[in-house]
């Protein structure tokens, strides 16, 4: 009996991964439908905190969203359920994500959506990409941030943001979301010049230091620190509630120093925003 059982739970997960699904959930008073793909779908009711940061970006901060690390859509359902009529722009290039966000995009008929296929980084070229033909959440181009923990790898485009820019919806760039793995500084230097021209508000998780990887993120995240910094942008911690809501912001004198993942996401705000929308933040 005991086998059994065993062999019917396997081949229940078995059958799961094979089945295309959809399910509702109720994202910021809204229904919003989520794929399953292969037993997968984008997780909506984490990150509790992001919905409250970007319904306060979103009502003080006007123009397009660029979504740097789109992954299963999950700072997209977030938008589209907030502001439906936002122009969002996300840049993925783990196949697999792709497909899942098409599905996405499709089931809900959100509009104003452009997802390219490809990494944001500082040349144009294919870049191997650990965990990307499954769409892993820690899938990363930069292979020296684990080198314990290397996956199957897949070849990826990665492109300069000025060789795609004339692709892109036109308009004012208004809050943009990196979140790519420890790829932070590439994403930063392919966006420069874009960044200076609309100073947008960016949100960013920076990974914490970590064991034998200290020494190389230690010198990344300080490598960013001086760029931002030298952008124009003042960094502040995202603070969160027990309960992971969102409770403000704080200025962050030692960004990206510290082994502690409850302070991994940061709040990149242009210096002479500062007053207004520190204000709106905190209200």
């Amino acid at each position: 009996m005991r086998k059994f059982r065993s062999w019917w739970r396997h081949l229940g997960k078995s059958l799961v991964a094979r089945v295309n699904l959809e399910v509702t959930r109720r994202l910021n008073g809204r229904s919003v439908i989520l794929p399953v793909v292969e037993g997968r779908k984008t997780g909506i009711g984490g990150e509790h905190w992001m919905s409250g940061l970007l319904k306060r970006l979103l009502e003080s901060e006007k123009g397009g969203f660029y979504d740097v690390g789109v992954n299963l859509g999950q700072t997209l359902a977030k938008v589209k359920s907030l502001e439906p009529g936002r122009s969002y722009v996300g840049f993925e290039p783990s196949p697999f994500c792709q497909y899942y966000v098409g599905r996405l995009v499709a089931c809900n008929e959100w509009s104003d959506v452009t997802i390219c296929p490809c990494a944001l980084f500082d040349r144009d070229t294919l870049l191997p990409m650990s965990g990307a033909a499954t769409g892993h959440a820690a899938a990363t181009l930069i292979a020296e941030l684990r080198p314990q923990k290397q996956s199957a790898t897949t070849l990826v485009p990665a492109f300069r943001f000025d060789s795609v820019a004339e692709t892109m919806p036109p308009g004012r760039v208004a809050i943009v979301k990196i979140d790519v793995e420890g790829a932070e500084v590439e994403v930063v230097r392919s966006l420069s010049g874009l960044l200076i021209r609309d100073m947008p508000v960016i949100t960013l998780e920076v990974l914490p230091l970590k064991g034998d990887e200290n020494t190389f993120r230690a010198s990344r995240n300080a490598e960013l620190k001086s760029m931002l910094e030298g952008l124009g942008y003042v960094l502040h911690v995202i603070k969160k509630t027990d309960d992971d809501h969102f409770a403000g912001v704080e200025a962050a004198p030692h960004f990206g120093a510290h082994s502690d993942a409850r302070f991994k996401d940061y709040l990149a705000i242009p210096r002479h925003k500062l007053p207004a929308l520190l204000d709106s933040l905190l209200a």
